[in-house]
């Protein structure tokens, strides 16, 4: 199965991660994730006073926007926002199908600041989903940080998580098979070796697509790098914040209850974002 699929991948199929056709095992393929939890820690850092207004949360890299919708139902005022044409266009279509409304923006994150309308708009920024883990947005690991700083307001919340050292799943000896509600079917091997020059771990997603309806069967390949961090590597980064940000919580998991310990595979971190020097000058 594996060699089939390989061989059949044409130069032009090989496309990101989830867009196109793939998005629609955008859900499937992350449905290891406990949104409840991720809630309950958001919850958690507000008082029941702050719970009873209209908090308002930016997600980075909303996906289709299961998290979004979720934190919606909540009660949140929420944000999400995913550079996904069709991942977007996914996230409406679950809004609409369960009467629930959050606002869904497509594009890149970064535009945000171009937008005056969100200078310390938001309560709280979330990145989780692991996205921080991909080399590609944890080399602006600092621009995320000016990001957060610029949206948010005195005293808000910015949550992230990233995989420690080289804690990624591994190849798949089996392939992992997906069928969607609308009958398409996705059946995916994952291949990964270690660039140790680049300190990655290198990721192969070799897709076979059968869309239900005759029309046979679509062969993909993704590529994609995972960056090897350890704590102290997030730490120094977060540290040139330090007039910006403060560390609230260091956690292995997503409850308050689980502080981070040495050789934990996972890090969530909260920081708070302090009066920094932009306030400060609006203020004097």
């Amino acid at each position: 199965m594996e060699d089939s699929i390989l061989n059949k991948v044409l130069p032009e199929e090989k496309i990101s991660k989830y867009d196109g056709i793939l998005a629609h095992f955008y859900d499937l393929d992350h449905n290891w994730r406990d949104y409840n939890k991720q809630i309950d820690l958001i919850k958690s850092l507000f008082s029941s006073q702050e719970l009873k207004k209209k908090i308002k949360i930016l997600e980075l890299c909303c996906g289709s926007g299961t998290h979004t919708l979720f934190l919606s139902q909540a009660g949140f005022e929420v944000l999400g926002v995913d550079h996904s044409l069709e991942l977007i266009r996914q996230a409406k279509i679950k809004s609409e199908k369960e009467k629930v409304f959050p606002l869904f923006k497509q594009g890149d994150i970064f535009s945000l600041q171009d937008d005056p309308n969100f200078y310390h708009h938001f309560d709280c920024v979330l990145l989780l989903g692991w996205t921080l883990s991909i080399q590609s947005l944890y080399e602006r690991f600092t621009k995320i940080l000016e990001l957060a700083n610029f949206v948010l307001k005195e005293k808000g919340f910015f949550i992230f998580d990233i995989i420690l050292d080289k804690n990624f799943n591994p190849n798949s000896t089996q392939p992992l098979v997906y069928e969607t509600q609308d009958g398409m079917r996705g059946t995916l091997q994952i291949r990964s070796k270690e660039n140790t020059a680049k300190r990655t771990m290198d990721f192969e997603y070799q897709w076979k697509i059968d869309k239900g309806d005759g029309s046979g069967e679509q062969f993909f390949s993704v590529n994609e790098a995972l960056a090897i961090v350890e704590r102290e590597d997030v730490l120094l980064k977060v540290s040139s914040f330090k007039d910006q940000f403060e560390i609230l919580h260091e956690l292995s998991g997503y409850s308050l209850n689980t502080i981070h310990k040495k050789g934990d595979k996972n890090l969530v971190m909260v920081l708070r974002k302090t009066l920094s020097s932009d306030v400060l000058s609006e203020t004097a």
